[in-house]
């Protein structure tokens, strides 16, 4: 039977007053492979995923008896469990198809309809809540990495998505930069030098594209990137994706190793004392003017002899 093999393992929890309604549904999703559980009231429905029952998918009536609707029942699970629910209901008048659009449910299904009908329904509900959830997770990943990240359109530039560690260095707001291009950010670029360094790309010569720049930020400030470009497809439509390093503090520290080792070359090169500095194995490594002053035409084994014997290294 359609989705068995597929959906053994699935759980459905189906709240239906009718006793018989309830009894012909359960038996049969269990043999289509769900599992089902059912309640009779939308008090009950509450209790039991309260109570640790986390179905796949709720199936919930809209009219039931009792003090709770199906519609009420279905917005307080809503508030705390991201659970899809599909609706049972004889009514389709505006005021109950405006009510279900409200919770935001994954549609519904009129009582009476072809029980296979009801069964692709919740199949199809089950697949696009997944796609959902894997869509959530996606968004997470890109708005919380440490990395600016950037979505824009390959051809017209127009960003379509920052995240938050790239908002938050540059100084724009979301609405800002959805109105802006990759232009807008880097000086060394124009319409003209951008798309021929994502031509590579487009050709299929590299799969990605890796540089260094400077970002301007939103007070005209400029900070020092690596930004690696790559290709995806979405929705049948080329997008690309640009991972941004912000590489202020790694400059930094080699600027400071720089003067370090500018500092130390001087103080090294107008000693007065012969200086002969040697590596792991025992060569001369380094040595300075009053060394080389002194030393000068001794052979190798004599230059380490004297270092070894007396000279300060």
């Amino acid at each position: 039977m359609h989705g068995e093999n597929m959906q053994k393992r699935k759980k459905i929890l189906l709240v239906e007053d009718s006793r018989l309604i309830a009894q012909i549904v359960e038996d049969f999703f269990r043999k289509c492979g769900y599992e089902t559980k059912t309640a009779a009231t939308g008090e009950e429905a509450v209790q039991k995923i309260s109570g640790g029952f986390l179905p796949e998918l709720i199936l919930m009536d809209i009219e039931l008896a009792g003090e709770m609707d199906g519609i009420e029942a279905a917005r307080r699970i809503l508030k705390f469990w991201d659970i899809p629910v599909v609706f049972l209901t004889a009514n389709t008048s505006g005021e109950i198809l405006a009510k279900i659009k409200e919770v935001k449910a994954y549609g519904f299904v009129l009582k009476g309809t072809d029980k296979y009908a009801l069964l692709s329904t919740v199949e199809m509900a089950l697949k696009l809540h997944e796609a959902n959830a894997n869509a959530k997770m996606f968004e997470r990943l890109f708005e919380n990495s440490l990395h600016e990240l950037y979505i824009f359109h390959p051809k017209s530039l127009k960003i379509v998505a920052v995240n938050r560690a790239a908002r938050k260095n540059l100084g724009y707001t979301a609405e800002e930069l959805n109105t802006m291009t990759p232009l807008g950010l880097k000086p060394e670029f124009d319409r003209e030098s951008f798309p021929k360094l994502l031509s590579p790309l487009f050709n299929g010569e590299q799969e990605q594209i890796l540089f260094e720049t400077a970002h301007r930020r939103k007070d005209g400030s400029l900070y020092p990137v690596e930004i690696n470009l790559q290709l995806f497809n979405y929705s049948g439509e080329k997008l690309c994706l640009a991972l941004v390093a912000d590489l202020t503090e790694r400059k930094r520290l080699e600027e400071d190793l720089q003067e370090q080792e500018t500092t130390l070359s001087a103080i090294m090169g107008s000693a007065r004392d012969a200086i002969v500095m040697l590596d792991g194995p025992g060569n001369v490594a380094f040595w300075n003017s009053a060394a080389w002053s002194r030393l000068s035409g001794t052979s190798a084994p004599a230059l380490l002899s004297a270092a070894t014997s007396g000279l300060k290294y």
